[in-house]
């Protein structure tokens, strides 16, 4: 009815979700029914993943399966635009959602949720970071999680752009050490051809990684 009313059903239902995860019990019928006709609201998903917090969010995923994670995609898509959803937010959400078994798929959700600018430039920078770190791990995973978080910043030119300027070490060791990517060389290229990118700064970035990929070619191996 307002957006008081909205936020504190919200809240209200993220407690309610909390207290059934803790208990090993069902999340609600009425929850699920609230969420999906509330998921376009910013007052309500401000209110349940306020209360819910990175941990609680990745509970909510675990507990949605199939049937109900479009509408919580929806929902914290939305909510992206009204609360931080930071780089130190989605860590913690993904580190839970390890926990949860559900990592793989609390990724493919945030790819998909049409997150807030800001927050997709948190979420490639983390899908650099796993590609730096698990590079020669030789898994074999015909689609590395990581994959999927750098997808929203690869088709953003905006977004690229951000991520190659604040993070081009990351984005060099990936590109080095990591597994052959579609989707970090998209990233690459909507960075450096973007129309309304920063030619200073597309210049320098440039000539960091010519100097990375030069110093790499002449290292004695180990």
């Amino acid at each position: 009815a307002d957006v008081r009313a909205a936020a504190r059903a919200g809240a209200t239902d993220a407690a309610a979700v909390l207290r059934a995860r803790k208990g090993h019990r069902p999340v609600p019928d009425e929850v699920w029914r609230r969420l999906r006709t509330s998921a376009d609201d910013p007052d309500y998903t401000h209110g349940l993943y306020d209360r819910l917090g990175p941990a609680g969010t990745a509970r909510l995923i675990a507990a949605a399966g199939k049937d109900h994670r479009e509408d919580v995609r929806i929902s914290l898509g939305v909510a992206s635009h009204h609360m931080t959803l930071d780089e130190r937010w989605l860590r913690a959400m993904l580190d839970e959602a390890l926990h949860q078994g559900v990592r793989d798929e609390a990724v493919e959700l945030l790819s998909q949720a049409g997150l807030t600018h800001r927050t997709r430039v948190a979420l490639g920078h983390l899908g650099l970071t796993e590609m730096a770190e698990t590079a020669g791990s030789g898994t074999g995973h015909p689609a590395p999680p990581h994959e999927a978080m750098l997808t929203p910043a690869a088709d953003d030119p905006h977004v690229a752009v951000e991520l190659y300027s604040r993070h081009p070490e990351t984005l060099h060791r990936a590109l080095a050490d990591g597994p052959r990517s579609e989707a970090l060389t998209r990233l690459v290229i909507q960075a450096t051809t973007a129309h309304d990118a920063d030619p200073a700064a597309v210049r320098a970035n440039a000539e960091r990684l010519a100097a990375f990929a030069a110093g790499r070619s002449t290292e004695t191996p180990a």
